[in-house]
């Protein structure tokens, strides 16, 4: 059985030569009508969310009454609540994972003595230095290039929370 590849066809390609790609482009025009009230239902959404970002449920259901939305658009808001709530669940997982990692708790610590060391109250010749007196002391982090990476990360102004 001959197996055939199919070659991609570019944008550039497709305004280029529009008589060899004639179905392409048919279809691509079929879908502009959809994509058109995909977007205006999108914006319509986004106005509605807009002014019911602040609101308690009685505003919200006045605010509906007088201002009915179209179905497309709820289920763009829909789209957009669920989505909302699922970056919120894994939000909130992720924090909860980092709050049982014992190297999160390490990492907090060493922040703290890297803070006292850039004050002048600890004395390392070098950040590898450093690096290496903290794995010594928490034997939870296992590479002194973590520590490396960390004191990097906060030299540039990250903040450990």
């Amino acid at each position: 059985m001959p197996s055939t590849t199919r070659k991609r066809i570019t944008l550039r390609e497709l305004r280029e030569n529009p008589e060899r790609y004639r179905g392409i482009l048919q279809t691509a025009e079929t879908f502009k009508p959809v994509v058109a009230r995909f977007l205006a239902a999108k914006k319509e959404a986004e106005r509605v969310f807009e002014n019911l970002r602040h609101a308690d449920m009685d505003e919200a259901s006045a605010y509906l009454r007088e201002h009915p939305m179209s179905p497309e658009a709820i289920a763009a808001l829909i789209h957009v609540a669920h989505r909302a709530l699922m970056l919120e669940k894994a939000r909130a997982a992720i924090s909860s994972k980092l709050a049982k990692d014992p190297k999160q708790a390490v990492m907090r610590e060493t922040y703290k003595l890297w803070q006292e060391w850039r004050a002048g109250k600890a004395i390392y010749r070098s950040a590898a230095a450093f690096a290496r007196a903290m794995v010594a002391k928490y034997p939870v982090i296992e590479n002194p290039v973590t520590v490396q990476r960390w004191v990097t990360a906060w030299s540039r102004g990250s903040v450990v929370k």
